[in-house]
């Protein structure tokens, strides 16, 4: 019996997954990459934040699959003039789709609460039971004078103009059955109706939602990053051939791809094709590997 062909070994891709692209990140963003002192982060502030991010991305995957669908609402009028009747499915998914990118966003404005929460619990009148009470206590300025006006002022701001519209129709959908939806043929608006609740463009309303919350989570997150301390801590660069490729970075309101020192180079130079492929072109490798050959009175401050 002949011998069985050899199993081939798993390719590897070549790419580096680069991760680390601070000129790209939002403010959200940059705070989970460089979070820690003054805040707690186990699990902390971290959780909270997390949490935000987490909501936003199902935001984006919902409204990808709405508007997938908003192309074929008309269907349901060209069932009713063909048939004289129509279930009204597609209008009936819309509105359920609609109203769960309402509550999305309502759900990240609940993990901004528990980051704000975490991050100055020993303010008077923090709380993280209720999103409402996180905005209401902002406009009636009933903080203590730790918190930090500029997301007080945020926060206010939201209070007094989009959030309460968000938690009413939140409120209704939270606690009732599926709205309706009604795709207006001449105009090609979508109405939404739920109750005593209703306007005549759900589209315009949900994304006047989308910007706002984004806007304010994205305001917020600016602020806590000028109060990262500047104390120095490691980050994922990206990953090549299964491994972590880490750099050391200092926070601050200057950082870019060019930020920091590589700290994955004290492994990756002594396994032969492990080498990191970005390491002529990345100012966190260069410094060092000049210092390096400056000669020996400079290798006691190289990277080890």
């Amino acid at each position: 019996m002949p011998d069985a062909p050899a199993t081939p070994a798993p390719h590897i891709s070549d790419k580096f997954a680069l991760d680390f692209l601070p000129e790209r990140w939002d403010s959200l963003r940059r705070f989970l990459k460089t979070v820690g002192p003054p805040f707690p982060t186990s699990p902390g502030v971290l959780s909270g934040s997390h949490a935000v991010s987490g909501h936003l991305e199902k935001y984006d995957l919902l409204a990808d699959l709405a508007n997938r669908l908003t192309p074929h609402l008309g269907e349901d009028s060209e069932e009713l003039h063909r048939d004289g009747f129509t279930p009204a499915i597609r209008s009936r998914e819309f509105a359920a789709l609609a109203e769960t990118l309402i509550c999305t966003l309502y759900s990240a404005l609940g993990g901004l609460r528990d980051a704000l929460y975490e991050a100055h619990r020993t303010v008077r009148s923090v709380q993280r039971k209720s999103t409402n009470e996180l905005f209401k206590r902002a406009a009636e300025k009933t903080y203590g004078p730790e918190f930090p006006g500029p997301i007080r002022a945020c926060l206010a701001e939201a209070y007094g103009t989009w959030f309460p519209r968000l938690r009413e129709i939140r409120v209704a959908v939270t606690h009732g059955g599926t709205g309706f939806c009604h795709l207006d043929t001449q105009t090609t608006r979508i109405a939404y109706f739920h109750g005593g609740l209703k306007t005549d463009d759900i589209v315009t309303e949900v994304n006047a939602d989308s910007v706002a919350v984004r806007k304010l989570i994205e305001d917020v997150f600016a602020h806590l990053c000028t109060l990262l301390e500047p104390v120095p801590r490691k980050v994922v660069c990206g990953i090549y051939k299964a491994r972590f490729y880490e750099r050391e970075i200092t926070p601050g309101p200057t950082l870019t791809f060019a930020s920091g020192r590589c700290l994955s180079r004290q492994w990756f130079e002594k396994e032969a094709g492990h080498e990191c492929p970005l390491r002529q072109r990345c100012p966190a490798y260069e410094p060092v590997k000049q210092r390096d050959s400056a000669g020996p009175s400079s290798r006691g401050t190289a990277t080890p």
